[in-house]
């Protein structure tokens, strides 16, 4: 038979669904990060959001937190935010100020988001 003739699903129609799982994947993260996130004056959790990107290899989302503080919320800062147990890789920690632990919020979301992922795309058509 030729291979031609099996019914085929256009790539427009995958892209559209891929990109659809791959949001509401991201979506459900950054419902989950807003209750992790430390919660002072508001700031940080309101400054969360979804950016999406169209890569060669398929569309990608990022689960984002633009307020000024995140990254040192997420991390920590000092000795503290070095023996916290979320320090970043890479991230050099001032060894003479106390500084304050890290409040991840992204990483356990992420975690816990993992289920609503992969739901979404076996919702979209995709086998995982």
């Amino acid at each position: 038979r030729d291979l031609h003739s099996f019914p085929t699903r256009r790539s427009s129609d995958l892209s559209a669904r891929a990109r659809e799982a791959v949001t509401q994947g991201a979506n459900a993260v950054l419902d989950i990060s807003r209750q992790y996130v430390p919660v002072d004056t508001g700031d940080l959790a309101s400054s969360g959001g979804v950016e999406l990107e169209d890569n060669p290899t398929g569309p990608v989302a990022f689960v984002t937190y633009s307020s000024d503080h995140a990254a040192f919320n997420e991390f920590g800062t000092g000795r503290r935010g070095a023996e916290s147990g979320n320090a970043a890789p890479g991230i050099t920690y001032s060894p003479t100020w106390p500084g304050m632990s890290g409040h991840a919020f992204l990483r356990p979301a992420l975690d816990a988001g993992r289920p609503d992922i992969l739901a979404a795309f076996t919702d979209a058509g995709f086998t995982i």
